[in-house]
């Protein structure tokens, strides 16, 4: 009978560890809302690239541009456009992967603004269709079989 005795104490120190059933449901409620969330943000994303590339699309204008600086948070270009002026967008140009310092490169640019949408000729939106899709689907990956778990323990 003693062995029993402790062996009951023993189960119910574990039962009181365990975590609480509201919060694992608050906690897989999260989980989904911040699968849900970066789903929201790259879907729009995309979009928003698609409507850059319909402006640009619609009044295009060509140059050659000289790559003047190189970040992790943009690429600055710098070009000439057939009226004589010179634009360098301050945001950056679009698709710039693979530029480096110095490279030239034809771009398209929208003619209306010339210093705002920019991209390197050739290049549009549906180049980063499979970086927007991994994401997503690498959230769920992790979003479901947690939320899976969780719900498990809870039940």
């Amino acid at each position: 009978m003693a062995e029993n005795a402790g062996l009951l104490d023993r189960l119910r120190r574990r039962v009181a560890a365990l975590p609480k059933p509201r919060r694992l449901r608050r906690t897989s409620v999260a989980v989904l809302a911040v699968a849900s969330l970066l789903t929201l943000m790259c879907v729009v994303l995309f979009g928003a690239m698609l409507v850059n590339d319909y402006k640009i699309g619609k009044r295009t204008g060509t140059a050659v541009a000289e790559v003047q600086a190189v970040t992790f948070a943009r690429t600055i270009v710098r070009y000439n456009t057939p009226d004589g002026a010179i634009h360098s967008p301050t945001r950056g140009i679009l698709y710039p992967a693979g530029l480096a310092e110095g490279n030239l490169v034809k771009v398209e640019y929208d003619l209306y603004f010339p210093d705002e949408l920019v991209r390197v000729e050739g290049r549009n939106a549906w180049m980063n269709i499979w970086p927007v899709v991994a994401v997503i689907a690498g959230a769920w990956v992790i979003a479901y079989p947690l939320v899976r778990r969780l719900e498990k323990r809870r039940a």
